[in-house]
This record gives structure tokens, C-alpha cells and sequence, in this order.
């Protein structure tokens, strides 16, 4: 049995099958070193954006593969080392490993656009790893991380600012995987792996510096701006503007509005999302109003008290029915109007509320199966643009001669 063999992890990102990891082996693996390959296949954004489970499995995955990778090494030599070079999505999947599994003990760690938060408590985890070997490579072009950190829950931007604490910080002028091209893992990672020789980077890269059009600031702005709209949208289209349209008055929007802007501006921390998130509430209102009008929210009971039936019996027993007065189609709108031939307690549709508004102030309509001698109303229902009832009413129809 040989003595010690020092195994070194590679852990992917998301939409990536991880091609690199060939040439990475290439680059560091050789009689005491073993590159091992961890993957859990193609993870897609939805996956990766959405907390919960759906984060748990790739983790659990990622483990098992380790621990597998470890027994079998162990069979084979006395001493087994372990070590990882994680890239995005996989150094959240490592941090996750590092909290949770406390019996895998580290030699070295490489971080590479890294969505860890940048406050990890690395103290925690210092019994699995000593923070000094750790090495965070930070790409100061590097804008996912930072978006990752903006539009979901639980990831950080420690590839594109650094972690806080005391762990190898080390900037270069790169985006998220440039780390993988023109000899960087032979130059960067491989005096690390297998000595513990920290390469500096010459010259050294601007720390926390976002090159391009978008800065840092920008991506804020946008990606505060990006969550608060969705959630905004949400909340408007399934609470406020349902309520509202259903206790027919504005003030149900406003009180919404009104609830929001005051929990914005209590619950947010920073100045500039509370400014944001009111303007955006305001806009909100402001847009709703312009979009409903207040037709949506007006019933107006003479819209349809003014309409009247007549018909007559035609020689094989078929009642004519006439509606006259009907509102138009620009008088009706947004409200939908159905009507009903009524005789005790059966009723016969005559107009759809979901037929087209065509204008039309009178429809005329035969009805067979009724009973000559019995009486005959017309039902009128009006809806209003959600399909709720505004108003339900029953009106004589006049039978004309026998």
C-alpha cells in the first residue's frame, strides 16, 4: 500500500459540462496528485435562480461523489488529502459542503467566480479548513456574482468583490471564466495545489471594479429594481387590483399602495431602495389607474333599467322575443351583459356575456319548448370585466296577442 495521495476536486458551474476540467488535469495531476471530476450535469437557470430543494440535490450529489472518491483512495493509501477548485455555482455547492459535512477535512480550497457570500463565516468552517488555505480568485469584469447575489436568495458576490474575511484574496482582470484559458491554471493553481506557493497576480487588478457600461452601482439599481417590479406585479395582479375591482372603489388600491410604500420604507435598509420601491409603488398606482379608468369601478344601474322585451307566439307554439334598448358596445364597456329567457324555474341563454360587444341596441331571437300558457320574463345579469356580478334583475316580458 502506497503512503499518501492528495486528492483535488473540481466542481463546475451551472449550464456548463465542464470541458475545463480535462485540461485541468493535464495542468496539476501527477504521482501524488489526483484530479477528480465532480459533476451533477446541466443545471439551468430556472433551477439555479429558484431557493429550496431544488439547490439540495446537485449539493447532495457533489458529496456522494466526494466521499466516494475518498473511500476508494482510501483502500488504496495510508494517508489521503483532499483539496478543490470550485468554479460558481460549485463554490456555493462547496461553502454548503464545508458547513455541513464536518468530517472532510481540506488542504487547500480554490474559489474561482464565486457566488458565496462575501461574508461566509469562514471562522465557522476553520475546523475543515484553515482560511489561510484557501485562495479566492475574483474577476473585476466579472458581473454574475453580483447579479447572481441581486436576483435570488442565499448567493453571494465574493467573485466580484472578495470575501471580508481573512482568505487569499487574489484580483485579476477577467470575466467569470476566464480563469480556464492561456496556460492560468499551470501558472496560478498548480504552485498552490501542490505546494501551497501563492502566485501574485502582476500587475494586480483593480479590486471591486466592474469594467464596462454597467458598474456596480448600475447593477444595484437594476437588479433592486428587476425584483421589486416582479414581486410589485405579483402582489398588484393577484391582491390589490382584485380586491379593488370587487369592493368597486379605488380607495382598496390606494390602501394597497399606501401599506406597501410604509413597508418598503421601514423594512428596506438603504436609502435608495426605499426611494426606488416607492417610485415604483407610485408609478404602479398611478399606471393601474390609467389602465382601469374609472368605468371598471362605476356601475351604473340605468344601463340596464331602461331595457324592455315584447314577443309573440308564431303558429308552431315558438315565442319571438325582442330586446330593445340594449346599451351599445362604447356604453356597455369594460361591463359584460348576458340575458336570459325565463319560465318557472327553467332558463334559456339568449345572449352570452362572452359574446362579442357588437354594437347592436336590440337583438331579436325565436325560443322554442315553452309553455304558451305560462308566464315568461326576461332575466338581465351585468358582469363587470372580472366576471363578478353587478347587478341581477328580472323584467316582464309584454306577449303580444294570442
Amino acid at each position: 500500500m502506497s503512503n499518501t495521495v492528495h486528492l483535488v476536486f473540481l466542481v463546475h458551474g451551472i449550464r456548463d459540462r465542464a470541458p475545463w476540467q480535462a485540461a485541468l488535469q493535464t495542468a496539476l495531476e501527477n504521482d501524488s496528485f489526483k484530479i477528480c471530476q465532480c459533476g451533477y450535469g446541466y443545471f439551468d437557470v430556472v433551477r439555479f435562480w429558484w431557493p429550496g430543494r431544488t439547490r439540495q440535490v446537485p449539493i447532495a450529489l457533489v458529496e456522494r461523489q466526494i466521499r466516494g472518491y475518498i473511500a476508494r483512495a482510501k483502500r488504496k493509501y495510508d494517508d489521503v488529502k483532499i483539496s478543490v477548485i470550485a468554479h460558481s455555482f460549485g463554490t456555493y455547492i462547496v461553502s454548503r459542503i464545508l458547513e455541513e459535512a464536518t468530517d472532510l477535512h481540506w488542504e487547500r480550497i480554490v474559489f474561482c467566480g464565486a457566488i458565496v457570500p462575501e461574508d461566509f463565516r469562514w471562522d465557522k468552517v476553520d475546523r475543515q479548513v484553515d482560511p489561510e488555505h484557501v485562495v479566492n480568485d475574483v474577476g473585476n469584469q466579472d458581473i454574475w456574482p453580483a447579479m447572481a447575489k441581486l436576483l435570488s436568495f442565499g448567493y453571494g458576490d465574493a467573485g466580484s468583490h472578495g470575501f471580508v474575511s481573512d482568505v487569499n484574496n487574489r484580483f485579476h482582470k477577467s470575466g467569470h471564466s476566464d480563469y480556464f484559458r492561456n496556460g492560468f491554471p499551470a501558472k496560478f493553481w498548480a504552485p498552490w495545489i501542490h505546494a501551497g506557493d501563492l502566485v501574485e497576480v502582476t500587475p494586480p487588478a483593480s479590486p471591486s471594479v466592474l469594467a464596462g457600461w454597467l458598474g456596480t452601482a448600475g447593477l444595484n439599481y437594476l437588479g433592486f429594481t428587476l425584483v421589486f417590479t416582479v414581486v410589485l406585479t405579483i402582489a398588484a395582479a393577484y391582491f390589490a387590483l382584485p380586491l379593488a375591482l370587487y369592493l368597486r372603489a379605488w380607495w382598496a388600491v390606494y390602501f394597497c399602495s399606501v401599506v406597501s410604500g410604509l413597508g418598503a420604507f421601514f423594512l428596506l435598509t438603504r436609502w435608495w431602495h426605499r426611494i426606488l420601491a416607492i417610485l415604483i409603488i407610485l408609478g404602479a398606482t398611478v399606471g393601474a389607474r390609467a389602465w382601469l379608468g374609472d368605468s371598471r369601478f362605476r356601475v351604473d344601474s340605468q344601463l340596464i333599467a331602461d331595457m324592455a322585451a315584447s314577443g309573440s307566439w308564431d303558429l308552431d307554439g315558438r315565442l319571438a322575443i325582442k330586446v330593445r334598448d340594449i346599451p351599445n358596445a362604447a356604453t356597455l364597456a369594460p361591463n359584460r351583459l348576458s340575458l336570459f329567457i325565463v319560465q318557472g324555474t327553467e332558463e334559456r341563454e339568449v345572449r352570452s356575456a362572452n359574446a362579442p360587444q357588437t354594437g347592436l341596441e336590440s337583438i331579436t331571437q325565436t325560443v322554442d319548448g315553452l309553455q304558451k300558457n305560462n308566464s315568461v320574463h326576461l332575466r338581465i345579469l351585468l358582469y363587470d370585466p372580472n366576471g363578478i356580478k353587478i347587478d341581477d334583475r328580472i323584467a316582464p316580458i309584454q306577449i303580444q296577442g294570442n
